[in-house]
């Protein structure tokens, strides 16, 4: 059975509803998560040190070198099977943020929605048509192949592109954000279509087969957190006409050369027994004739036997 959250789709308060679900260890690594995304979106640099002796004296020789200092406590291993247990049971999810709750669209044109989701384990996002999308959802699941799950905290962010808008497009619209056995759903948005009986024939992008369009990233996860030895999953699914080519790189732009780094048939990075080491933010771009469009997943290999880690923001 899972559990329901409604969500307003303001960052602060469905923040606050799922982060209540998560204790312990990930309370802080959540905090760490929510940080670093903001300053990863808006463009900042930042850098890692594993000496926390050290940043702290490079503060008190020159503080305006660090906007922020974070800690990080590291989840104390232990062999007890109650402690895994109780790991495995710190779940939550929540939505950053979603679409407005009204959109109008004249018929013909394109739209672009985005909802960004946070959560552990790393959390899948549906988009719903219509009423009662808990109940949509979890026939959807029924049908879906399942992901790797593991112990992990990750943002995903989704995009609903409609290449041409019709008069069957309009109506509700939810985010739905599902962890686990957690699921959360956004207030819903209202799509009205103007001029619905304006005939949609002389739009390429409305013909049978749809015009060119350039790509678009349509799902990717901005910040990943996972323990180290783990085998983790970058998603990074595109759309586009034609269907555009997907490749990775990391940071510096270099080919991913390492075997332990796989790119599936679907565009995804598969990534094995991830070190501290493989600490980067790796780029997923999306090439056709018409364009490329990239997007960044950082990767945070979450150390067992660090207890502290100092981030240093600039």
């Amino acid at each position: 059975m899972m559990q329901r959250l409604v969500s307003s789709g303001a960052a602060s308060s469905s923040a606050g509803s799922g982060a209540g679900a998560a204790t312990g260890s990930y309370n802080s690594l959540a905090l760490v998560l929510l940080s670093l995304a903001s300053v990863i979106s808006s463009g900042s640099s930042f850098s890692f040190s594993r000496n926390l002796h050290d940043v702290e004296q490079d503060v008190a020789e020159d503080a305006s070198l660090y906007s922020q200092e974070m800690r990080l406590s590291a989840p104390e291993i232990t062999q007890q099977k109650q402690s895994q247990q109780q790991q495995q049971l710190e779940r939550y999810v929540s939505i950053r943020s979603s679409p407005s709750s009204y959109i109008s669209v004249p018929a013909g044109h394109r739209l672009e929605l985005k909802c960004e989701v946070d959560g552990s384990p790393p959390p899948k996002v549906y988009w719903i048509k219509g009423e009662n999308p808990e109940r949509q959802v979890e026939q959807l699941e029924r049908e879906s192949v399942g992901e790797l799950s593991y112990t992990a905290i990750s943002r995903e962010l989704s995009k609903l592109v409609i290449d041409c808008v019709t008069p069957q497009d309009q109506g509700l619209v939810h985010c739905v954000g599902l962890s686990g056995d957690k699921m959360v759903i956004s207030q819903p948005t209202v799509l009205n279509v103007q001029g619905g009986n304006v005939s949609l024939s002389s739009r390429p992008e409305c013909q049978k087969g749809g015009a060119s369009a350039p790509p678009v990233i349509t799902r990717h996860r901005p910040i990943y957190f996972s323990e180290m030895g783990s085998t983790v999953e970058l998603p990074c699914e595109a759309s586009g006409k034609p269907r555009p080519h997907v490749y990775w790189l990391d940071g510096e732009g270099n080919p991913l050369m390492d075997p332990r780094f796989a790119v599936q048939p679907d565009g995804n990075l598969l990534i094995s027994n991830i070190r501290w080491q493989d600490m980067d933010g790796y780029k997923c771009i999306a090439k056709s004739p018409l364009g490329e469009t990239e997007a960044v997943t950082f990767l945070y290999p979450a150390a067992k036997n660090i207890s502290t880690i100092a981030v240093r923001l600039g």
